[in-house]
């Protein structure tokens, strides 16, 4: 029955709170949650059930490590917008990128199985460029997509981030973390 389920991909920079997000979103406790970065090493798939009916399928990914430089290898690999999607799907079948970049093919795996993509980002850090081109990757890949801006400390740079997002995401919400002030 899961393989009709609605599935989301929760990506993001390490730390920005995916995975709270994702044990909000599925109301399941048993989702690993720590204060330090790196506790997500692989992708891993949850059920959101209503009652006894199973709603949808979110995925917990680990966080992009070098997304410039995995944007600058998937730019040699397409020559135009068209190529782009392939260029992904490449990569992520590709062994070396395999090696080299393994946070990234993990979390754009689960993305390129038809997903909808939930990127989170922590609006009490600034814009930095490694998050534009997290932002461009996910826009190759093809899929729809909107941004979550999460809070894990009490600064505030939504309104720097909410212009930066808006031109990657059709959709950009609000969320709080249990831990920000």
């Amino acid at each position: 029955m899961t393989e009709s389920l609605p599935l989301f991909v929760v990506v993001g920079n390490v730390n920005q709170g995916k995975s709270s997000v994702v044990a909000a979103l599925t109301e399941d406790e048993a989702v690993p949650i720590d204060s330090y970065p790196g506790t997500t090493q692989r992708a891993a798939e949850y059920v959101f059930r209503g009652g006894d009916r199973e709603l949808f399928r979110i995925v917990d990914t680990p966080g992009f490590q070098r997304a410039r430089q995995v944007l600058a290898r998937l730019s040699a690999r397409a020559k135009n917008a068209a190529e782009r999607p392939a260029a992904v799907r490449d990569f992520v079948v590709d062994p070396a990128m395999q090696v080299e970049f393994p946070d990234e093919v993990e979390l754009l795996r689960p993305i390129l199985a038809a997903a909808g993509i939930l990127y989170v980002v922590d609006a009490s850090s600034p814009v930095e460029p490694a998050n534009e081109a997290e932002m461009e990757i996910l826009r190759w890949t093809g899929q729809p997509a909107m941004a979550l801006l999460n809070r894990t400390r009490a600064r505030d740079h939504g309104a720097e981030w909410r212009p930066v997002l808006n031109q990657f995401f059709h959709l950009v919400r609000e969320a709080r973390s249990p831990g920000a002030r």
